[in-house]
């Protein structure tokens, strides 16, 4: 189905973002009575506005005719409709062009004209205003039926005569409303997608056109969201700008088309963090590092404007959100805090290395001039969760009198991994959830661990790797870790 296109009484303006996206209430279909006897296109026959018209011809058989409709979203009162012409070209044969106008309820008015030898070749206007429907004139109709709506509105083309008949349409005005028949024109008119991807390009076309008698002086101008980046534009923008477009005297019927790409914004940020503290009192630390990118969205907004008038158009995309990962160390107690840090971002890898030891023990805090004395025992907490291959590595440690305890973890496109070698008095809860593979350990007590994590996907190398010790203290017989993989961002690109 096609839209028409409206106007404002001055142009056109269609905006698209991959798909016809319009500005229009109106549809119009073309076509012919059955077995192709009448038959109704787009033709190159050049109209009094434009390049272009509507091809309409019919066989002599009874019945057979060609014909254009037009229907409404939202039905028009009668009362409201001020104009409703067409330029008409009669070239052969002997027809009749007939006018329907269906209200809602079924009823209809019609009213015809046929035309005369004298006619042929030369443009006509035919008017509804002037013709008789039912021997009334429009006028006295939309007195008398004043609340009754249109939902459609058909032209037909019959042949009158022993010869085929064939006409062409063009401009047909339907109250402030346009059908010149424009192959631009004709294009379908869709919503803009829903969606788009961080980083992808969208590429939005204008159409443009001037659907008016007379020459006139055209601006548009494309307001960017300040969610994308402008890339190019063909034809390019009046110099200086990167999105205004100035058509000085667009003649009538002249139709053209802007191509803006533009992209959308992606993570793209590198970081590289570290430190080292220590001292006794009340510590709560947390730190977190995530590729992760909420969803957003986009929009872009065009103003096509002359000396009378202003359309505007916008198109909202919605940005998905992007899965990454996310990595978190924490630790909260009192006492004795020392911890010696390094951590790195960038939209491919994470990566955490810590070394904490904390003693529990009473912490003096001055809160407005007292002197509080506050004990706690030491929690720490060490999360790993890949979002894109759903894989996870915690461990967590509560209750600690003291902990010592050296933290390596990190995540980089479908690797995750985590490595903790730890000596500790308190609980310590440890959880590795990968492709096929769940470990789950709770330790009560005082140990000495080592606990290796890693999950590949899609690697024959898929493994939870259990080579830890957890025993009592003074038992203990502690295992060398192999070696991780590099870590290096050019090995996994």
């Amino acid at each position: 189905m096609k839209k028409l296109v409206i106007l404002c009484a001055l142009a056109l303006l269609l905006i698209q973002i991959i798909q016809c996206s319009g500005l229009t209430g109106l549809d119009y279909t073309i076509g012919g009575s059955a077995n192709g006897k009448g038959k109704a296109q787009i033709s190159k026959e050049e109209s009094i506005h434009g390049p272009h018209s509507l091809k309409l011809s019919v066989v002599p058989e009874k019945g057979r005719y060609a014909r254009i409709y037009a229907s409404f979203d939202k039905p028009m009162p009668l009362e409201t409709m001020d104009q409703l012409s067409l330029l008409i070209e009669p070239v052969d044969g002997d027809g009749k062009v007939t006018l329907d106008i269906y209200l809602d309820g079924g009823s209809k008015l019609s009213a015809s004209r046929s035309w005369s030898e004298r006619e042929l070749g030369s443009w006509q206007q035919i008017d509804a205003f002037g013709l008789n429907f039912s021997n009334r004139r429009l006028v006295d109709w939309q007195n008398d039926l004043k609340g009754q709506k249109i939902k459609r509105i058909w032209i037909r083309l019959y042949n009158n005569g022993s010869e085929q008949a064939t006409a062409y349409l063009d401009y047909l005005k339907i109250r402030d409303q346009v059908i010149s028949f424009e192959p631009l024109e004709k294009e379908d008119l869709l919503d803009a997608p829903s969606s788009a991807s961080a980083g992808e390009k969208i590429t939005y076309i204008i159409t443009y056109g001037n659907e008016q008698r007379v020459p006139i002086d055209l601006v548009i101008v494309n307001q960017y969201d300040p969610g994308v980046v402008f890339l190019e534009a063909d034809p390019l923008p009046d110099l200086g700008t990167k999105g205004v477009w100035t058509f000085k005297q667009l003649p009538p019927g002249q139709f053209g088309q802007i191509k803006i790409v533009v992209r959308t914004h992606k993570l793209a940020c590198k970081a590289e963090i570290s430190g080292t503290v220590s001292g006794n009192g009340l510590a709560s630390v947390a730190r977190t590092l995530s590729t992760d990118q909420p969803g957003y969205k986009v929009n872009n907004l065009v103003i096509l404007s002359t000396d009378k008038s202003v359309i505007r158009a916008s198109a909202t995309t919605s940005v998905k959100p992007v899965s990454g990962a996310i990595s978190s160390f924490s630790e909260h107690g009192s006492g004795f805090y020392s911890s010696n840090e390094t951590m790195s971002l960038s939209p491919s890898k994470i990566f955490i290395s810590q070394n904490l030891k904390v003693n529990s023990s009473t912490a003096p805090i001055n809160i407005s001039g007292h002197l509080l004395h506050y004990n706690s025992s030491w929690s720490a907490d060490r999360i790993c969760r890949n979002h894109l291959t759903k894989a996870s590595i915690s461990e967590r440690f509560l209750q600690a009198n003291f902990l010592t305890l050296g933290s390596n973890a990190g995540i980089q496109k479908k690797r995750t991994w985590m490595e903790t070698d730890s000596n500790f008095s308190g609980i310590e809860e440890y959880d590795f959830r990968g492709s096929g593979k769940t470990i789950n350990q709770i330790l009560i007590g005082s140990f000495a661990a080592k606990n290796r994590g890693i999950e590949w996907q899609n690697s024959s190398n898929k493994y939870a790797d259990k080579s830890w010790l957890n025993c009592p203290l003074d038992e203990c017989n502690q295992t060398k870790p192999v070696d991780l993989p590099d870590q290096d961002d050019e090995a996994e690109a």
